[in-house]
């Protein structure tokens, strides 16, 4: 299964992104900050290095 952190402080773009991407059985974590992604990470087994940032 395929992990997805959303780092997205507007919560209905955020809110509507991981109602889909759920629909689709992916495993998503929303955060609101950089500092709250750090600590998600840190809090997770994420594996950073095959991630790609999105702006």
């Amino acid at each position: 299964m395929i992990d997805i952190l959303i780092v997205e402080d507007n919560k209905e773009p955020a809110a509507l992104l991981t109602d889909f991407l759920r629909a689709e059985r992916f495993t998503v974590t929303v955060v609101d900050s950089g500092v709250k992604r750090s600590r998600a990470a840190g809090a997770s087994r994420l594996n950073w290095s095959k991630w790609t940032a999105v702006n």
